[in-house]
């Protein structure tokens, strides 16, 4: 989501159980994108941003934080815990902080669990 000494260092981090998607901007993540990632069985999205006085678009940081707070709302019209979706604006570079952040996110979704939906797609297995 940063420049591009930022992409290349964060693209170099792999860590087991993350599967990372990158775009240019993160005013570019629609709620489609973060519903499906629900959909395909992610138990927590994490969406790392420019914080919004770094912001190259003059209206990309308040368009994310519009979409993040919508998809919070469908998620819990769904039953699904809002906090499973996250907002973060490290500071840069944020390649070399990215496994903290990461670990960080994991101890709050080990107390959150495995995503209901998972479980309900193991329901409509067995049906």
């Amino acid at each position: 989501m940063y420049g591009d000494t930022e992409d290349v260092m964060i693209q170099k981090v792999t860590l087991p159980g993350v599967h990372k998607i990158e775009v240019p901007c993160g005013s570019r993540v629609e709620i489609l994108h973060l519903m499906k990632a629900f959909e395909n069985g992610a138990d927590m999205v994490i969406v790392l941003a420019c914080k919004p006085e770094e912001c190259e678009m003059i209206e990309g940081s308040k368009w994310l934080e519009r979409r993040i707070e919508h998809t919070k709302d469908l998620l819990a019209e769904a039953g699904i815990e809002p906090e499973r979706l996250v907002l973060l604006r490290p500071q840069k570079p944020a390649a070399k902080d990215f496994e903290k952040i990461i670990s960080e996110q994991a101890e709050i979704l080990s107390e959150l669990g495995s995503s209901p939906i998972k479980d309900f797609a193991g329901l409509l297995s067995e049906v």
